[in-house]
């Protein structure tokens, strides 16, 4: 079990270093755009970073659809199938891993395109 908390404590770890990385690009990516006011040659950079957050939100959604399609997968199949107690304990484990990650990945669209029109509204 020590082996499972010590995953989970990298996993918290690394989810933490990565939200303050996010957070840094939001904060440069804001002093870009001012920049740009002034200097027109940083418009394709800022274009550059529109796209590139255009495609992680994209691939945010195919993401939650992916998650969504195996939820539903493992609902028919706790509805169809003979499971036996430790079966379907397995199947509810899955879901809440799965739900878990909805949420993460929810949560990170949303400040990603919260950071957008924040952005947008400079």
């Amino acid at each position: 079990m020590a082996e499972y908390a010590k995953r989970d404590q990298k996993i918290h770890q690394l989810r933490c270093e990565l939200n303050h990385r996010k957070e840094l690009l939001a904060g440069k990516m804001g002093k870009l755009s001012e920049a740009t006011k002034s200097n027109s040659m940083l418009e394709s950079i800022v274009n550059d970073y529109k796209d590139h957050t255009q495609q992680v939100v994209e691939q945010k959604r195919k993401q939650d659809k992916a998650l969504r399609d195996i939820l539903e997968h493992l609902r028919k199949v706790m509805e169809e199938e003979g499971l036996t107690e430790k079966g379907l304990e397995h199947i509810k484990r899955q879901q809440k891993e799965i739900l878990d990650e909805l949420d993460l990945v929810k949560t990170n669209m949303d400040n990603i395109l919260s950071n957008v029109s924040k952005k947008e509204n400079v």
